[in-house]
């Protein structure tokens, strides 16, 4: 029994440890700041930029880097106690790599010291597996051979294709000239055709009239008699179709009138819908805006609005840079919009004056500048700010009042 009690005491003492542990480490996170630090250097033929988060006095690093003229463009590393993750990686791939291949060796060896031994105790069975390893050398040469000459006569089956397939285009394209050609000879023809038959006509009329002028009296009157029936047949024909359309169109209006009152009320009726559907939405819409304007004039959501302005206040104030120093030489193409630039700068000028300077260039376009900043950032004070604005009672109230907003536009 006195084994067991001090069995379950050491189990209690270790996960007692393992608790103050985890909370020191949380403590440790939140209570002791990451510190950032930031440098960047912009001159003629070069730039360079390295970011650097530390924590806990560099027990962890995280570190960025751009440069341009070392021909390395980005760089990151996270070190440990001041060692590389990334070098420890590569020195683990490369140990593996290294203990492969000496484990790949050590069994070449050892193969070639038992085939030695092999071939003392045991010479029979030495020459089987020699002739057995050199059939395999011979079926895997005849596979890498059966392989190749597959993959030639793929090579070659494809140039087939290729081949037959720009024989094919090369065959179409004659066979379109070719068609192209007929069509050509054919339209010739069948304006040769047309003009002889031109040249029957007009040879046709010129013999009627050397006809009619030999003609008697008798044979003109029966031409006349002939030629006034085929008017009167054209002029019955042409009074037959006009009165035929004449009657259809007057069905059509009929038909038309008849259907007149039942198209008016269905379009009265979608354009009444139409109407009333636009109604709704635009009243939708107004309900909306009308809520939203009541929303963002109301008592909680202004001291929310204000309360979230001070917070932002208070987190910009919390990360920003505690040092910072370096130039900035600058310079437009226009010297008023220099001056422009420079009095806008001069504005934060109490936030850097001290140690950052600015050099104005009017005469000439031109950018350089070198920077050093150092800031630092406590997780508590950010947690603090968080919940202090989510636990607000106003909070609460804007985001009670957002939750049934929602629900109502899922409702409807």
């Amino acid at each position: 029994m006195a084994i067991l009690f001090a069995i379950l005491k050491t189990i209690l003492k270790l996960l007692l440890i393992i608790l103050a542990l985890i909370i020191i480490l949380i403590l440790l996170v939140f209570f002791v700041p990451f510190r950032y630090k930031a440098a960047g250097v912009k001159e003629p033929g070069t730039i360079e930029a390295v970011a650097t988060v530390t924590w806990l006095l560099r027990m962890l690093t995280v570190e960025i880097g751009y440069s341009l003229s070392s021909g390395k463009r980005l760089t990151k590393d996270i070190r440990i106690f001041g060692i590389s993750l990334f070098k420890v990686k590569a020195w683990l791939q490369e140990r593996k790599r290294s203990k492969a291949e000496k484990e790949k060796e050590k069994r070449r060896q050892e193969k070639r010291a038992k085939l030695e031994r092999m071939k003392t105790e045991d010479p029979e069975r030495y020459e089987q597996l020699r002739a057995d390893a050199l059939a395999r050398k011979k079926e895997e040469k005849r596979r890498k051979e059966e392989e190749e000459r597959r993959k030639r006569q793929e090579e070659e089956k494809r140039k087939e294709e290729e081949r037959i397939r720009l024989e094919a285009e090369r065959a179409e394209k004659e066979a379109r000239e070719k068609e192209a050609e007929e069509e050509r000879l054919r339209k010739d023809a069948e304006e040769k055709e047309r003009l002889k038959k031109d040249a029957e006509k007009t040879a046709a009329k010129q013999e009627e009239a050397v006809s009619e002028r030999a003609e008697p009296k008798g044979g003109i009157l029966t031409r006349i008699h002939r030629a006034v029936r085929k008017v009167y047949v054209k002029i019955l024909i042409t009074l037959w179709k006009i009165l035929s359309k004449l009657f259809g169109s007057f069905i059509k209006l009929i038909v038309t009138i008849w259907k007149l009152p039942g198209r008016i009320v269905s379009v009265t009726a979608e354009v009444f819908g139409k109407v009333e559907d636009t109604t709704d939405r635009v009243g939708s819409i107004l309900e909306k805006i009308g809520d939203i304007f009541y929303f963002l004039q109301d008592d909680h959501t202004q001291a929310v609005l204000g309360l979230l302005k001070k917070q932002f206040g208070r987190l910009i104030g919390h990360i920003l840079p505690r040092k910072l120093s370096g130039y900035l030489e600058f310079g437009l193409d226009d010297p008023y919009l220099t001056g422009r630039v420079l009095a806008t700068a001069c504005v934060f000028y109490p936030l850097y004056g001290k140690t950052f300077r600015l050099e104005p260039d009017f005469e000439q376009l031109i950018f350089n500048c070198k920077a050093d900043i150092e800031g630092r950032v406590y997780l508590f004070y950010l947690t603090f700010i968080a919940l202090t604005t989510y636990f607000n009672k106003n909070t609460k109230y804007v985001i009670n009042y957002v939750k049934s907003f929602k629900n109502k536009e899922e409702a409807e």
